[in-house]
């Protein structure tokens, strides 16, 4: 191997996260955070974990299934999917019986349907991301991503809140606009084979909006940013104003163009997702 193969493949200490499927758990358990403060509701640790392994467990099969169908592609996350043997699995089904045994234990009878709910999503999405011909009708498979991934992070506040529910509605819906750009943004800073000729991808689903997705996470940061300014009081101006730092943050990484084809690029774009730390250390 020469010495330019064995940079390229070196891997830096902190990509490992992104590798080993940690970064979309952590986003979701800190918005799950912050929802659940809004809710008046105080989540265990078994709640918080629940939420943590059933990311995981989602974005394991996704990249795995990723790295299969796309062979050619030459990311790290691609690479590291398809080598992983009879030991990734292993994990991967002791982390699935411990993430059963939590439903179990922290899931009541609403929570059950809302992740019934989101579980029927996240299966029409595996099978419009991953089996030929099928798709999100005139919605890009990245839209996909963000509306679940939202839901998932709400699901537990939802379920267990004995407030009014129309605050979290709005945080939880401020947040899918933030996870549709930041996975819109990617797939346009990647530019991945794969996605350029999937005619579901946000590239071909939605070209306008994808040859300016940094001005589009810019626009919609001051949208949000004003709207609860103006109509938001509480826990969702908090939402609101995570949300619209959040866009701000894609929109000047989408802006900085030579840096989009750099590999910590999308490793940026996941930690603009944890702005609610910002109100949480509060």
């Amino acid at each position: 191997m020469s010495e330019q193969q064995r940079k390229a493949e070196s891997i830096p200490w902190w990509l490992w996260p992104n590798l080993l499927n940690f970064d979309a758990p952590v986003v979701a358990v800190v918005w799950q955070e912050l929802f659940a403060r809004g809710a008046g509701v105080e989540l265990s640790w078994p709640q918080r974990w629940l939420l943590f392994l059933a990311v995981w467990e989602v974005y394991f099969a996704d990249r795995w299934l990723d790295a299969r169908i796309g062979r050619h592609e030459s990311t790290e996350r691609h690479r590291f999917h398809r080598r992983i043997g009879g030991l990734g699995w292993l994990i991967q089904a002791v982390v699935c019986v411990i993430g059963l045994g939590l439903a179990f234990q922290c899931l009541n009878r609403e929570g059950w349907l809302a992740a019934g709910a989101v579980g029927a999503a996240t299966a029409v999405w595996f099978a419009s991301t991953h089996l030929d011909g099928a798709q999100l009708g005139w919605l890009p498979k990245e839209a996909g991503v963000g509306l679940v991934f939202a839901a998932g992070a709400a699901l537990q506040p939802w379920a267990l809140t004995e407030l009014p529910k129309g605050g979290l509605l709005v945080g939880a819906g401020v947040f899918a606009v933030v996870c549709i750009q930041n996975c819109a943004s990617i797939t346009v800073w990647e530019s991945l084979p794969t996605d350029r000729m999937d005619p579901g991808s946000f590239l071909n689903r939605w070209p306008k909006w994808a040859q300016h997705v940094g001005r589009v996470s810019l626009g919609l940061g001051v949208l949000i940013a004003s709207v609860s300014l103006v109509h938001f009081d509480g826990e969702p101006l908090k939402a609101g104003f995570c949300a619209a730092v959040s866009l701000f943050a894609l929109g000047g990484l989408g802006l900085g163009r030579p840096a989009t084809r750099r590999r910590g690029t999308r490793i940026l774009a996941d930690l603009a997702l944890l702005t609610p730390l910002l109100v949480l250390a509060v």
